[in-house]
């Protein structure tokens, strides 16, 4: 049969993908993880030095949504300062996908490096009570690198024997006691595998 479109079956699909939402994802389980609730921080609990606010800097652009914003004032060496918040319904033995977008100012006042990351602990009671039976995180993003969104993720990662919860941390770690270190993160996903966002460019057919 002849090809009456001057383009191939390969370009056709690109154009579809360029077009069209595919359900390529399954459903992320953070509560407001790209920060387009309202122009808050709702759904995030934050009890540690420092402050934690929305920020209308966002990782894809999009004026109608910000980032999570979290400044660490952290008094002592290395001192730790995050946000975070629990889901419940986890699987254990089932595996998920966690990840985020991260970026530091280049405005801090500290003058050592930071870094900050996405941290998992599991427990075996809801609600994040009881035992902590496992953990995981993130590779650490170091404030060396400034005003640029970086990707950190986990894939499949099997939930602990006993997990029925998660605690899901935007953690960040300052190695000086004194100045501030101030960090973005938008995107987070913790989320049954496949969770992450998956970017197809192109299918070929043979």
């Amino acid at each position: 049969m002849t090809n009456i479109f001057p383009f191939t079956r390969a370009t056709w699909i690109t154009l579809l993908l360029a077009h069209c939402t595919l359900p390529l994802m399954a459903q992320n389980l953070v509560n407001n993880g790209d920060f387009s609730n309202g122009s808050m921080v709702s759904g995030w609990a934050f009890t540690t030095d420092g402050s934690f606010d929305f920020s209308s800097l966002d990782a894809s652009g999009d004026a109608g949504s910000g980032s999570g914003q979290l400044t660490n004032t952290a008094t002592v060496a290395f001192g730790t300062s995050f946000a975070s918040q629990c889901i419940n319904g986890i699987v254990a033995g089932n595996s998920y996908d966690f990840g985020a977008r991260i970026r530091f100012d280049s405005g801090n006042t500290q003058t050592a490096s930071g870094r900050a990351s996405l941290v998992v602990n599991f427990f075996n009671g809801p609600n994040c009570s009881g035992s902590n039976v496992g953990s995981s995180t993130t590779s650490n993003v170091l404030s060396t690198s400034t005003d640029t969104w970086i990707q950190v993720e986990i894939l499949g990662f099997a939930a602990p024997t006993g997990a029925v919860s998660v605690q899901v941390s935007l953690f960040t770690n300052k190695t000086e006691d004194s100045g501030s270190l101030t960090v973005n993160f938008d995107d987070v996903v913790f989320g049954p595998m496949g969770s992450l966002p998956v970017e197809l460019s192109q299918i070929w057919i043979e």
